[in-house]
């Protein structure tokens, strides 16, 4: 309240107006943050995932763009290595996106994304050997993760450990229909 100008306090309106779901203005909000301070912690990352949200084009053409501006100003920010990795994993770019992972898992080993998401650009290169620890820590990380485990039912297929296999996939089915009665008491909550 001292400063109500500031970069901080337009990224406190942006979180709000963003948990209420007003992306756009959440947007405009973490804008003017960064042309008051363009340094300060997080904003870059924040208005990252937000245009990540948005329907409009401009904003996803800026997405990439925030990520490797919070990298500039954060070199160790593994999640915007995440992030960067996810975006040329979809544009079929797997050395960069191989690059931004192994970066991200360097950052942080305990990252269950960075784990997976490196796996799974390992097992596109066929490199499901080295994908395998990777899987298994994500899933000791993050044991929940339905795609971990379908991902290292297909690596422990493709290694002739056919038991192992049937395992996953069998905890992957019960997490997919955990996660879809999840959604239906969720909706149900919603409607009363």
């Amino acid at each position: 309240m001292l400063a109500p100008k500031s970069a901080r306090m337009h990224q406190l309106m942006a979180h709000e107006l963003a948990r209420y779901g007003d992306t756009e203005a959440a947007i405009a909000q973490y804008r003017e943050a960064i042309k008051i301070s363009p340094q300060l912690s997080g904003l870059h990352f924040e208005l990252a995932e937000l245009h990540s949200l948005s329907t409009m084009a401009s904003d996803q053409a800026g997405v990439e763009s925030e990520y490797r501006a919070a990298l500039a100003g954060n070199p160790y920010d593994e999640k915007s290595e995440c992030r960067l990795g996810e975006i040329a994993a979809r544009q079929s770019d797997l050395k960069s996106a191989f690059a931004h992972y192994s970066r991200a898992v360097q950052l942080q080993p305990k990252d269950a994304d960075a784990c997976l998401g490196l796996a799974k650009v390992l097992i596109a290169m066929d490199q499901t050997e080295k994908a395998q620890p990777l899987l298994e820590r994500s899933i000791q990380l993050e044991p929940f993760n339905a795609v971990s485990h379908y991902h290292l039912a297909s690596v422990y297929r493709s290694l002739g450990r056919s038991d192992d296999a049937r395992r996953e996939l069998a905890e992957f089915q019960k997490l997919k229909e955990m996660k879809r009665r999840l959604r239906e008491l969720y909706r149900g909550m919603r409607l009363q």
